[in-house]
């Protein structure tokens, strides 16, 4: 009894060491706490809040834009001598080939706030009338204050809020020019308006002096224009 007793605790023994044994061949190596350390240390501080938080007022921004056109000389020009290519129809005139800057455009805005700026694009083109001349011109001029993320008023000179074509930019533009429609009706006033979007609807209003851009009240009549547009995709609006 007691031999048998004493089998069994070396048996015991020896199972106990086998045991210990397995199980430090199946452990992870050491450099594994190290790799579990690793992953257990903090991120780091995301910075990109504190970056905007440390934003400086007021502050510039320039921006800009440059398109080139070549002309053939097939539109003709508006006078006998001297004279650029018509931009819409066909010109009286004969015209040589010819490269004109047609649009070169200055974007520069001075930020006051997170939510007031003054924003100004001015345009320096090639003369209609004269082709070796550049003409300057103020195409918008206006303070925004966005009352939220989706919602803002202008004052100053800018693009009336009424049609599709115009009221895009210039960038966006699926053919080489505007509708004649576009540019004889829809320009820039001097006036106040409201802009925003909620979900899919777009909407835009304003009251206007009535002149045209770059032009003095005349008459003491105002002009109101609005939009309303519904986008049934990104790509896809409906509405004015």
């Amino acid at each position: 009894m007691r031999r048998l007793w004493n089998s069994g605790r070396i048996l015991l023994v020896l199972c106990t060491l086998l045991s210990s044994a397995f199980a430090q061949e199946g452990s992870e190596p050491p450099e594994s706490v190290e790799t579990q350390q690793t992953v257990e240390r903090p991120q780091e501080p995301d910075t990109s809040t504190e970056s905007e938080e440390t934003v400086s007022y007021p502050r510039f921004r320039l921006g800009g834009q440059v398109q080139l056109q070549y002309d053939q000389g097939s539109l003709g020009s508006s006078r006998p001598s001297g004279g650029s290519p018509v931009r819409n129809g066909i010109g009286q005139y004969h015209v040589d080939d010819t490269v004109i800057l047609r649009r070169g455009r200055l974007y520069p805005s001075i930020e006051f706030s997170e939510r007031f700026r003054i924003f100004n694009e001015t345009d320096i083109a090639d003369d209609d009338l004269e082709r070796d001349k550049l003409k300057l011109t103020v195409l918008d001029l206006y303070a925004q204050y966005d009352i939220n993320d989706n919602h803002y008023l202008r004052f100053g000179q800018f693009k009336l809020p009424f049609g599709q074509e115009f009221f895009g930019s210039s960038r966006e533009l699926t053919t080489v020019e505007r509708s004649d429609v576009s540019r004889q009706l829809f320009q820039r006033d001097i006036g106040i308006g409201a802009f925003g979007e909620e979900g899919n609807f777009e909407y835009g209003i304003g009251l206007f002096q009535g002149q045209g851009e770059n032009s003095r009240e005349k008459n003491g009549t105002y002009d109101v224009s609005a939009r309303l547009v519904y986008r049934l995709t990104p790509g896809h609006p409906i509405g004015t």
